[in-house]
């Protein structure tokens, strides 16, 4: 499980934990992926509007079947391109995110470098065969999150899953710091879903009959962070498990309304599959982004929060959604996709044969 995070007034993680850093998928700490970006080709950020100037040619979003999201009322600047992207530079992970005088780039500034830096990264593949960038670490994030679900659907004798949506209401502190506040609060609720299913003196599983994944990810159009967790249980289970879950982020995260708009289980905040009834709808494989062989299906739920990882499409190709969410987690020091297996315990055989 997400080992790092104590128990929520439960015993100590069991032995079997290892550490949250093992286990959650890093674009930068995890797979000799480079972090100076001095190396790329035509990196320096100095020139930030002209990589922008088909930005009214971008697609809004590229989901055509997106429905409203609960939390986003009307505003006239839903992009609030020209604001900060954190009141702060403290919570800013990375340099190029960072105007000469150490303040936080604006939203189209940021997106800007993001651009060039992707487009730096590109140039390099091509002129040196480096290809260890975002695009690159981000289809390894989806092929790894796709065969723990694959793995975990076949091995498991009677499998379940909830798909927890954990939204917050956008502010004028700009998305970086909406995202930072909203992973401080993912890391409680996790630790809250360790205790209620296997810790807590009444859990109604153990250790191995459970596990997760997880993706930060940006809604439809207006690129507001929210977080995805699918949880995988071998055996029936009830809405009732998650809602102290729930409450738990209610109550952690200040962005989310603390009445439950948003985040209430019986108005789609938990959607619970299986319970023995074989409901789980699962996806064809020509809706995947991947044609290679391997083992197993995919369910609809790991289809729909995995593409919705940044960085996966070809940056000239992204939606304006799409740049605002992944500028956003590029300048930010966490792990947008986040789950409780490791890579040594995936099997070979749910990997695809190929990369994609």
């Amino acid at each position: 499980m997400d080992n790092n995070l104590p128990g929520n007034g439960s015993p100590d993680p069991d032995s079997r934990d290892t550490s949250q850093s093992d286990q959650d998928s890093s674009c930068f700490d995890s797979e000799d992926i480079e972090t100076d970006e001095s190396d790329y080709v035509g990196s320096s950020v100095e020139n930030e509007h002209a990589e922008l100037d088909q930005w009214e040619d971008r697609p809004v979003t590229h989901d055509k079947y997106g429905s409203a999201e609960p939390l986003e009322g009307e505003t006239s600047d839903c992009y609030s391109l020209y604001e900060p992207i954190a009141p702060d530079a403290d919570v800013v992970d990375k340099d190029r995110y960072l105007a000469e005088d150490g303040s936080p780039l604006t939203h189209f500034k940021a997106v800007g470098s993001y651009i060039e830096l992707r487009h730096g990264e590109s140039t390099t593949a091509s002129r040196h065969g480096w290809n260890k960038g975002r695009q690159h670490h981000a289809k390894h994030q989806y092929m790894r999150g796709m065969a723990i679900d694959r793995q975990l659907l076949d091995s498991y004798g009677n499998p379940t899953t909830a798909l927890l949506s954990l939204r917050i209401s956008p502010i004028p502190d700009g998305r970086l710091m909406m995202l930072t506040t909203l992973g401080e609060a993912v890391d409680k609720t996790i630790r809250q879903l360790r205790y209620r299913i296997q810790d807590a003196p009444d859990a109604p599983f153990d250790p191995d009959e459970w596990e997760y994944i997880g993706v930060y990810a940006g809604t439809d159009e207006r690129a507001t962070p929210h977080f995805h967790l699918l949880v995988y249980i071998d055996g029936d289970v009830s809405e009732s498990l998650f809602n102290p879950v729930v409450d738990t982020f209610v109550s952690s995260c200040e962005y989310a309304p603390d009445d439950g708009r948003g985040n209430r289980p019986d108005e789609g905040a938990v959607e619970i599959r299986g319970n023995g009834d074989e409901s789980i709808p699962y996806a064809d494989r020509e809706t995947l982004l991947s044609e290679k062989s391997y083992t197993g299906q995919n369910s609809q739920g790991a289809v729909y929060i995995l593409t919705q990882l940044p960085h996966l499409r070809d940056v000239d190709k992204m939606a304006r959604d799409e740049l605002l969410h992944s500028a956003t987690t590029d300048a930010w020091g966490g792990h947008p996709f986040r789950s409780s297996v490791p890579k040594s315990d995936i099997d070979e055989k749910y990997l695809p044969s190929d990369p994609m």
